[in-house]
């Protein structure tokens, strides 16, 4: 804790100090704040490390993020694994836009990883992606619709603007959020 209070540290078995300057950057998927309340993460620690906290949703209620992370690792990948015109189409980026990612960026970059390696075209369609990430659990409009006895037009209601709203993320992500060619591609109105 010495090196994050006075910027010193000591080398082991040495006996003096020397100055350094550095900057600390912590990760973590857990609420600090509620674990300091409740005494489970020292609270002098926890302080001297959230001088600037930045809070990153996960991946999945981030889903016009993926489109661009993909595309980003597809080029990376492929370049390390010579497959420089290596990309995505966009039956692909449906496909990944529409799983929940509950690995996080992490899952995004293996599933990629592996697209990319296993490819033997230039361009990885769904089906490269679809063999790659587990099969999708029913969504949870129509899983209501089945432990639950709310009325017809209420369950279809939900289960429309579900449907809708997973569509024009992924269209918006094809798009790369561009919202007049996501509804003109969808055939909507931009509204």
């Amino acid at each position: 804790m010495h090196v994050l209070e006075e910027n010193e540290v000591r080398r082991v078995g040495g006996t003096r100090t020397k100055r350094v300057e550095t900057r600390f950057i912590a990760a973590t998927n857990q609420g600090l704040e509620e674990k300091v309340q409740k005494g489970t993460f020292r609270k002098d620690l926890y302080y001297r490390l959230a001088v600037i906290v930045i809070d990153v949703p996960p991946l999945r209620d981030r889903k016009e993020d993926v489109a661009p992370i993909a595309r980003h690792l597809c080029y990376e990948f492929g370049r390390e694994m010579a497959k420089p015109r290596c990309s995505l189409d966009s039956s692909a980026i449906i496909e990944l836009t529409s799983y929940e990612w509950p690995g996080n960026v992490r899952e995004l970059r293996n599933v990629i990883e592996r697209a990319v390696m296993l490819a033997t075209d230039d361009t990885i369609t769904a089906d490269g992606i679809k063999a790659l990430i587990p099969v999708k659990k029913k969504n949870t409009a129509t899983g209501d619709l089945l432990n639950t006895t709310i009325p017809y037009l209420e369950a279809k209601q939900k289960v429309v603007a579900e449907f809708t709203s997973s569509y024009l993320r992924a269209q918006l992500s094809i798009h790369a959020g561009h919202i007049t060619k996501a509804a003109e591609a969808s055939g909507i109105q931009r509204h």
